[in-house]
């Protein structure tokens, strides 16, 4: 993450805060459906780090059959119920906390060229 001031706040994340503990999993499925679909040309890379041993043992061998036998009906076929069971969301405490003091520093920016403004030290129209 990184902040850049300006006329306005500009706060850049890698990655997406936000996201749920299966997010990443359920987009690595509508890939792969993309793929057993011919929307796109290759299987798309398996997020590294996100999936224990075993799933991603799991998913290398769906991946595996999926080259053999691209059709769409193999996507319920995707393990998608042991993908959602070995997650678990680590950043949540941190993505909050990095929202809430982006927004507190918002709130007490408001205040502060409020504040200068009704003092006369800049216009107001220039607050936005």
């Amino acid at each position: 993450m990184f902040v850049k001031e300006g006329k306005s706040l500009f706060v850049f994340f890698q990655g997406h805060p936000e996201y749920d503990a299966d997010t990443l999993a359920r987009e690595y499925r509508r890939d792969a459906g993309r793929f057993l679909r011919s929307e796109r040309p290759n299987y798309p890379l398996m997020p590294k780090g996100y999936f224990d041993k075993q799933t991603a043992d799991m998913l290398e061998a769906f991946h595996a059959r999926a080259l053999l036998d691209r059709r769409d009906e193999m996507l319920s076929e995707f393990p998608i119920a042991m993908t959602a069971r070995t997650l678990s969301n680590t950043w949540q405490s941190q993505a909050s906390c990095a929202c809430r003091n982006w927004l507190s520093y918002v709130v007490e920016h408001k205040a502060s060229r409020l504040n200068m403004a009704r003092s006369g030290t800049i216009c107001l129209e220039s607050i936005s």
